[in-house]
């Protein structure tokens, strides 16, 4: 612990000393034994850590690195109990990488190197179920959470079992979008690339996420950056999507150092202050003479197969040969819907020569259309006296 601390910071040679001047080596304590009682005076005053140190250490080393090896001592005496430390090194490295460049703040907060789960209060380890938003919101589909929450998946593990083609249903995501939520949800191995935009990053990830988009800022401030995304532990609450896309939007270093609060909420901050979105108004209703004539059957739906085909007015529809098969090629695959629509054409038809012969009466002039009466008139009694005379004619036989 102390040479790994000395191996991080050695390399600093202004540190500040406090104001403490420079002391002497303290002389050899005498080894005889006493013969009487310690005296109890007040005035009697042993040896500073630092001439200890100084001592101990066997070197006369100037100030600066004697401080360097009294805070070393220090942060071993910190992490040790009976010779022995229950840190890891990873987790060295990752304290060390937080307090590049300051031992004192390393030395400092040192202590909840130590804490175990039993040490920690509730407070301090909070244990959060993923939701719904929680899993979208880590892949940038947070816009689809309301409408899984609608169908009853409120936990991201009850709807992670769906398909791409359930997403689509269910989430109303587009093909492209179920596919890479769906990539995600099953930790496909074809795409680690998007399995590597969901996944949390590291403390070095951060900086370096940092670095890659403001290549001309201090490497001071993408420690910073990372520092106030991650815990005490090197955890963070973001994904590596999630950070990236913020720090696209950011303009300056500047700006995504100060807008970290607001950019990047917490998982339960961000859940409770969305807002369901507005119902976009219902589509206007086709007005084409077939929508409204299919409708009067409950066939409105079947109107896109016939504007598909140019068939959107009345002639059109009339005038086109229309039959079983030809419907099943529009893409009418009932039998009944089909059945309907023809009987529904030749009922069209009929109508319309019922209406011609009609015109074609209130055209006439008076005299003709008596003539025509009265022609249609002795036709019909030609037909009576031909059907009387054949009744006689069986009669005499």
């Amino acid at each position: 612990l102390r040479d790994r601390f000395l191996a991080t910071y050695q390399h600093m040679q202004d540190l500040p000393t406090n104001g403490a001047s420079t002391l002497a080596a303290p002389p050899p304590s005498s080894m005889s034994r006493s013969t009487s009682e310690p005296s109890s005076s007040e005035n009697r005053k042993g040896p500073t850590r630092k001439q200890i140190v100084r001592q101990s250490s066997g070197v006369d080393a100037p100030e600066n690195q004697l401080n360097m090896l009294d805070m070393a001592h220090q942060f071993q005496e910190a992490l040790e109990c009976n010779g022995k430390s229950q840190v890891s090194l990873w987790q060295l490295e990752l304290h060390f990488q937080r307090f590049a460049g300051d031992p004192h703040g390393a030395l400092q907060h040192c202590h909840a190197l130590r804490k175990t789960d039993k040490d920690r209060s509730t407070q301090e380890q909070p244990f959060e179920w993923m939701t719904t938003f929680g899993f979208l919101s880590r892949i940038g589909l947070e816009e689809y959470a309301f409408n899984l929450e609608d169908n009853k998946f409120k936990m991201w593990v009850e709807w992670k079992h769906l398909s791409k083609d359930e997403l689509k249903d269910k989430a109303e995501m587009p093909e492209k979008v179920a596919a890479f939520c769906h990539s995600v949800l099953q930790a496909s191995k074809d795409r680690a690339d998007l399995v590597r935009k969901f996944q949390l990053p590291l403390f070095a990830d951060l900086q370096s996420f940092f670095q890659s988009r403001f290549p001309e800022a201090p490497a001071q401030d993408a420690q910073r950056f990372a520092v106030r995304l991650t815990d005490d532990a090197g955890s963070t609450h973001v994904s590596c999507l999630q950070v990236e896309c913020y720090l696209k939007e950011a303009k300056s270093p500047a700006e995504a150092l100060a807008n970290l609060a607001q950019g990047l909420l917490p998982v339960s901050v961000a859940e409770a202050a969305r807002k369901r979105p507005e119902a976009p108004p219902p589509p206007k209703e086709c007005e084409e003479w077939v929508h409204l004539w299919l409708k009067k059957e409950g066939l409105e739906h079947q109107s896109g197969p016939f504007m598909g085909q140019a068939l959107s007015k009345r002639d059109e529809v009339l005038g086109a040969p229309l039959d079983h098969i030809i419907l099943t090629g529009m893409g009418i695959n009932k039998i009944g819907e089909r059945c309907k629509i023809l009987k529904m054409i030749a009922a069209e038809k009929g109508t319309t020569e019922a209406d011609k012969d009609d015109k074609r009466k209130d055209d006439m002039p008076n005299g003709k259309e008596a003539a025509v009466e009265k022609e249609s008139a002795d036709k019909g009694e030609d037909k009576a006296s031909k059907a009387n005379s054949g009744k006689s004619g069986k009669n005499k036989k």
